[in-house]
């Protein structure tokens, strides 16, 4: 992500200033990152194909 906030820091913001709006994570990381350990938000690691996708999105939608 281009500035100082990384995608875990922006995460961490939106819900704690707007608890209505549903939030996701897309990573390159095999694994959670250790940042996120103790977030309860969705994390989809690339690759990977629609299925997940629309998985993840369901799952959002239905938060």
């Amino acid at each position: 992500m281009p500035g100082e906030m990384n995608g875990i820091e922006l995460a961490r913001f939106i819900q704690e200033r707007y608890p209505q709006v549903s939030v996701a994570l897309m990573t390159g990381y095999s694994n959670r990152p250790p940042e996120a350990e103790d977030m309860d938000i969705p994390i989809l690691s690339k690759p990977f194909g629609l299925n997940a996708l629309e998985q993840l999105h369901g799952h959002v939608k239905g938060l």
